[in-house]
């Protein structure tokens, strides 16, 4: 995780009421957290969420959830618009779906018997 990620995650955390402490992964995170202001320390071992903390982890998070929307509307754009897979009307999908089924299922010709080179041996 990037050092973004991290305070994302420090900052969810504490914004749903719970408690950090600065250890391991988290101790440069919090700590960074802190000097910006943006977590409160209680005593040595535990920092919650200030309201600029609160204020900064929504505004993160709206962010990177438009950030996704962006994302999958730019993925899915060319398919609407039918540069992707052409726009199939109602009445023609059943067909589609037949020549679909024909393509990845061709006919095999049946065996006959005695054509099968004997491969027992």
């Amino acid at each position: 995780m990037n050092d973004e990620d991290l305070e994302l995650s420090v900052l969810d955390i504490c914004s749903q009421g719970g408690y950090i402490a600065p250890i391991g992964a988290w101790k440069d995170t919090v700590e960074r957290l802190h000097a910006q202001g943006l977590l409160e320390k209680l005593d040595a071992m535990n920092y919650i969420i200030t309201p600029a903390g609160s204020a900064e982890f929504e505004k993160r998070e709206n962010a990177e959830v438009m950030g996704v929307f962006r994302e999958q509307q730019a993925l899915a754009r060319p398919v609407i618009e039918g540069e992707v897979i052409p726009p199939v009307p109602p009445s023609n999908i059943q067909q589609q779906l037949s020549e679909v089924t024909r393509r990845a299922f061709p006919r095999q010709e049946p065996f006959i018997e005695g054509e099968a080179e004997d491969v027992t041996e």
